[in-house]
C-alpha cells in the first residue's frame, strides 16, 4: 500500500506504521541543521512529534482528562496488533482532509521549517 502523504515534510508509512519525515526534511533535521544527529532517531522523533500533535489538534489529548482521549503513539500500535490496521489507515487517510489535520500539518511543518542549526 502507499505511503499517506500528512505534510509537505511528512508522510505516515504503511509499512512501519509510522510518522516518517521525507528524505529532504531528515537531511535538513541531520545534516543541516544538526538538531537530531541520526537519521532514525529523526524519525522516532518525528512520530512522537506528529502522534502528540494528532493528539492535540483533534481534541482527544489525554490531558483532556475525559472519556474518548486517546494517546496516539501509543494506540496505533496496540490497534495494529490487534487486528485493525485498516481502522488506523482510514483515519490517517481522513487526517489531511480535517480542518484541524490541516492546520495540524502546517504546523509541524512550521516547526521543521523554522528549525535552528546547533
Amino acid at each position: 500500500m502507499e505511503d499517506i502523504k500528512i505534510s509537505k515534510h511528512v508522510y505516515y508509512s504503511t509499512d512501519s506504521h509510522w510518522f516518517c519525515l521525507t528524505t529532504e526534511a531528515q537531511n535538513t533535521i541531520y545534516r543541516e541543521k544538526n538538531v537530531i544527529c541520526s537519521y532514525s532517531g529523526s524519525n522516532e522523533w518525528c512520530n512522537h512529534f506528529v502522534c502528540q500533535m494528532v493528539d492535540l489538534y483533534s481534541g482527544s489529548s489525554v490531558y483532556n482528562y475525559a472519556l474518548g482521549t486517546t494517546d496516539h503513539e501509543k494506540e496505533i500500535p496496540k490497534l495494529i496488533k490487534d487486528g485493525y490496521a485498516e481502522n488506523v489507515l482510514s483515519f490517517i487517510k481522513s487526517i489531511p482532509n480535517k480542518d484541524w489535520g490541516k492546520a495540524m500539518a502546517d504546523t509541524v511543518d512550521y516547526v521543521i521549517d523554522n528549525l535552528v542549526e546547533v
